[in-house]
């Protein structure tokens, strides 16, 4: 069986951190895939493993091809370039293997970031002929350059010079987010831009009865929690969420960091030099058990460096709090925030100004029924707009049929 999968390539599906609900992190790409299947078509997914060895294997029908590559949250930027290039080199090698077969992949689907996946799907349309959609998950190297964090300007203007290359060569470019395809327009180029937004999957993250266990363990009676779940990274400057605990600790309120990332042990040392008792930060959490912990929540903050670029993010934990029933709260300006004010299902808080977060926060805290008929809207808009199934429907009708 899988030796006729790989003779019978269809489409390689390159993405560095394919995650499945069984694990923490993004699923995106799980969804896509098993939508690719369920059309008739056969997909390789090639993507990081676990181990010290390359290995092949099925999995809910998909093909697995787990690469050896060095990749932890809290390594350094550095270290995550090395890791970036070692994925992209050894993905490389083994789509120009499964392109010796009989039958040639009909297409290439990489998932960007990071941007150096483009660079196996680029090398593979100029050596092979193979097609490729390109998906942009975050803005780069508008990110890191704007944050700072690449300063050398002969490595910014090529790696501009890269991006657009990548651009310009794909079939489509996937966006997911408006803020996200303005970004691309900016480079002048013809390649179609398909806005095919992040989602959530209703059927796991939805509107629960508090889990018992876990409101004992963490809730007193009449406290309501807020929770920030996912990466703890420079970009996410979370002491913003731990300034908002110090200024809050006379409401009945209790936040929660739960995740994992390089500024991990930097925020809990911010913890524990504040002695703040009303916030818990907790180890991540596969996503098929994440709602639990939801199930006891409110609130979910979304949090950004207080930087434009952030600002087009299309972060997952956006909309599992959405699916969930979460009053959401975002610190950035931009589509996130106008998405929850016109849905009435949280608000905006600038991160700095955190009178502003008191005083709408403390609405919902005074009001139940507001707090009820909001944390419905953001299930409504969850249903409506950000429906995995319908936004999985909206990618196979843009794949070239089998």
């Amino acid at each position: 069986m899988l030796f006729y999968y790989i003779c019978k390539v269809k489409i390689i599906y390159l993405h560095q951190y394919y995650r499945t609900p069984n694990q923490w992190g993004s699923t995106r790409s799980y969804y896509f895939a098993q939508a690719m299947r369920e059309a008739g078509h056969e997909v390789h997914m090639i993507c990081m493993g676990e181990g010290h060895k390359y290995q092949v294997k099925a999995s809910e029908g998909i093909i697995l091809h787990q690469i050896p590559v060095s990749y932890d949250q809290s390594d350094g930027y550095w270290s995550r370039v090395r890791s970036f290039m070692s994925y992209a080199r050894q993905a490389y090698k083994i789509s120009k293997k499964l392109c010796r077969n009989k039958a040639v992949p009909s297409m290439i689907y990489a998932s960007s970031t990071p941007l150096t996946v483009g660079i196996s799907a680029l090398i593979l349309k100029k050596t092979k002929g193979i097609p490729y959609y390109f998906e942009v998950r975050d803005l780069w190297p508008e990110a890191p350059v704007h944050l700072g964090i690449i300063k050398n300007k002969g490595l910014i203007k090529l790696l501009y010079i890269l991006t657009r290359k990548i651009y310009k060569n794909a079939e489509k470019i996937i966006s997911l987010s408006p803020g996200i395809c303005e970004g691309i327009k900016k480079y002048n180029i013809q390649t179609p831009i398909v806005l095919l937004s992040n989602f959530s999957d209703l059927n796991l993250f939805q509107p629960m009865e508090a889990h018992p266990g876990w409101k004992a363990k963490y809730l007193n009676d009449h406290e309501k929690g807020i929770i920030y779940f996912g990466a703890m990274g420079y970009a996410n400057h979370l002491a913003y969420f731990i300034n908002l605990a110090e200024a809050c600790q006379d409401l009945n309120l209790k936040f929660f960091i739960v995740g994992d990332g390089s500024e991990k042990e930097t925020l809990a040392q911010l913890i524990f030099q504040k002695k703040l008792n009303n916030i818990c930060m907790l180890p991540p959490l596969p996503k098929a058990e994440l709602p639990e912990l939801l199930s006891i929540m409110d609130f979910s903050y979304i949090s950004f460096l207080n930087q434009p670029i952030l600002e087009t993010c299309s972060p997952n934990k956006f909309f599992d709090s959405l699916a969930s029933g979460k009053i959401t709260i975002s610190n950035t300006s931009g589509w996130m925030a106008e998405t929850i004010n016109e849905n009435q299902c949280g608000f905006y808080a600038p991160p700095e100004e955190i009178s502003v977060f008191r005083d709408k926060i403390q609405v919902y805290l005074e009001d139940a029924q507001l707090l009820k008929q909001h944390q419905s809207n953001a299930r409504k808009l969850a249903m409506e707009k950000y429906n995995a199934a319908l936004i999985c429907q909206e990618l196979i009708k843009i794949i070239p049929a089998v």
